[in-house]
């Protein structure tokens, strides 16, 4: 399992990318509760650091990373991280996530490639 942990900014908590043949170390490490037949998950869960409010989690088969998983994964993301801090997206009013979408690719993209 390779992981890759990151403050995120403004709205606080950490992402913490994940790469593995399957999800049995991650669900093991992190109390999670990733189901083996998915490719991917993105998910919330309580931060084990007491510096941060939450960690979300990118987890991705190693077999299966692609930029469209990464697209897909990360749109969750952002929309647990404006859930937690009751920030509202509408289709008319959506830079905000837009941003916080754009970074959390980037992240993953930088990640997963290597």
């Amino acid at each position: 399992m390779k992981q890759k942990i990151i403050e995120i900014p403004i709205y606080g908590g950490r992402l913490i990318l994940i790469r593995d043949i399957n999800f049995e170390k991650a669900n093991r490490k992190y109390g999670l509760d990733i189901e083996d037949h998915l490719n991917a998950c993105a998910c919330g869960g309580p931060s084990k650091s007491k510096n941060f409010k939450r960690d979300y989690f990118i987890v991705i088969k190693e077999e299966y990373i692609s930029m469209p998983i990464l697209a897909h994964e990360a749109l969750h993301v952002t929309n647990f991280i404006f859930l937690d801090r009751g920030v509202t997206a509408t289709l008319e009013v959506d830079e905000h996530q837009a941003i916080l979408m754009e970074w959390i690719i980037k992240q993953a993209e930088e990640f997963y490639k290597s």
